[in-house]
């Protein structure tokens, strides 16, 4: 994977057989969110789609996934026999209606 700052809108995932349009890194989360709902209220207002490189926060993202509250790419492809370690970016398509019910919830 190349050395693309966060913040970068150079990257267009060509190179790394990612299949997304070209889209900024974001330095979504400012920290690391304690919980997947945590991180879902920090890119409830973000410009999507929203890329991530942290193993941890790619974790809350595949349980998100997993919950149905965002559509997401994990790279490379999610598979649950490997480390979260191992996966070298995830992009947040979109907030989902479930994810947009589960927001509502956290605020009420």
């Amino acid at each position: 994977m190349s050395d693309i700052p966060v913040g970068s809108d150079s990257h267009n995932g060509i190179g790394l057989g990612l299949r997304f349009p070209p889209a900024r890194f974001c330095d979504y989360p400012r920290t690391v969110p304690a919980t997947p709902i945590e991180y879902l209220l920090e890119i409830e207002h973000a410009s999507f789609p929203v890329h991530v490189r942290d193993p941890e926060v790619i974790q809350a993202i595949a349980v998100l996934c997993a919950l149905g509250c965002v559509e997401a790419e994990i790279y490379p492809p999610l598979d649950l026999r490997r480390s979260f370690g191992e996966y070298e970016c995830a992009v947040v398509k979109k907030i989902t209606p479930e994810g947009i019910s589960e927001l509502a919830l956290e605020y009420s």
